[in-house]
């Protein structure tokens, strides 16, 4: 298992219900959805990876900004189509595989100055091409997947660092770091990534990549 989704649990439960990127991704979500022009009955949204429902039992089952972190993909997947109806549709956001490519720079970077090598603090991804083709080996129909990119400054890379642990998105890989994030490191941090990155406008950007994946039963 990759992922210590109980970590991740906690993480949630001190994190902000309706965070900034969690709302934009939703409203994209739904405005695919417009797109199909049906009425969806029985919907559910879904961020646990382990739930149990009767087989045939949603028109529409959603999953924002969670896909990324789910341990075993392939079987959720199955499981996924098994409680959709015929015809039914999922539809799913999660973080792509530039996400945060900035962030992930400057710990690399800085983990070697400091600690003289790297440890595992980003989670791992699927590119665009391996998502669809993971819906269409579990048995969904016509498979789709698109990414974009959000451009988010920042006047200080620590603002990067609390948005993502007030969404609920820290390291909760099983073989992270237990290296704590001290005050030297933190500032370390700051300084590599101002002078790597910092705009005309003295702001600090994060890339975030996102990842949309659809297909009907």
């Amino acid at each position: 298992m990759l992922f210590d989704r109980e970590l991740l649990k906690q993480n949630r439960c001190r994190a902000v219900k309706n965070n900034f990127l969690q709302e934009e991704i939703a409203t994209r979500i739904k405005e695919n959805l417009e797109l199909l022009n049906r009425k969806f009955e029985k919907i559910l949204e879904i961020n646990e990876e382990d739930f149990s429902f009767a087989e045939d039992s949603f028109d529409l089952i959603t999953s924002n900004l969670d896909f990324h972190l789910i341990n075993e993909i392939p079987q959720y997947l199955i499981k996924i189509k098994s409680i959709l109806k015929p015809g039914g549709i999922f539809i799913a956001s999660f973080f792509g595989e530039e996400n945060l490519s900035e962030l992930a720079h400057v710990l690399h970077k800085t983990e070697n100055e400091i600690y003289g090598g790297i440890s595992p603090r980003m989670p791992p991804t699927i590119d665009v091409k391996t998502a669809a083709a993971l819906l269409q080996k579990a048995g969904f129909q016509n498979p789709i997947s698109e990414f974009d990119k959000i451009l988010v400054e920042y006047s200080e890379p620590l603002d990067l660092l609390k948005d993502l642990k007030m969404m609920g998105q820290g390291n909760i890989l099983h073989q992270r770091s237990r290296r704590f994030f001290t005050k030297n490191f933190l500032n370390k941090i700051s300084e590599n990534y101002r002078e790597i990155y910092k705009t005309a406008q003295n702001k600090v950007p994060a890339t975030f990549e996102i990842v949309t994946i659809m297909g009907s039963k």
